[in-house]
């Protein structure tokens, strides 16, 4: 039986081992793993604010948007609509059962209450 570790002693975890890695021989793995396990505090063990409310990039770049809905919505800056476009999940029973799917919707830049970056723990 497992069980999980407060916030505290994983990172406290987190510190031996990257203090570990500080003192092996540098090379490109190793890099990539100290980035993992830098982040792997935050990825694990989120902050409960981490919505922000300004400087939300509009370059493409995929985000979770927060418009007004219960779940955070993923969505994007289209330059050519001047305005955020939402995949928006939906569901409907058919007589083969549930079908569920995307459909895109759009809102304008203030229907954008806040935003955080997409989670990048399995990129």
């Amino acid at each position: 039986m497992s069980t999980k570790l407060n916030k505290e002693a994983y990172q406290e975890l987190t510190d031996g081992n990257l203090a570990w890695l500080s003192k092996q021989d540098d090379c490109l793995e190793k890099a990539h793993v100290v980035e993992i396990v830098r982040s792997s505090t935050d990825t694990y063990y989120p902050s409960e604010n981490k919505w922000n409310t300004s400087c939300v990039p509009k370059d493409g770049t995929t985000i979770l948007g927060d418009f007004g809905y219960q779940l955070a919505m993923v969505a994007m800056w289209n330059v050519a609509e001047n305005g955020w476009i939402v995949a928006s999940p939906q569901h409907s029973n058919t007589e083969l059962g549930l079908d569920s799917n995307f459909d895109s919707e759009y809102f304008s830049e203030r229907e954008l209450r806040k935003w955080q970056p997409m989670p990048t723990q399995y990129v």
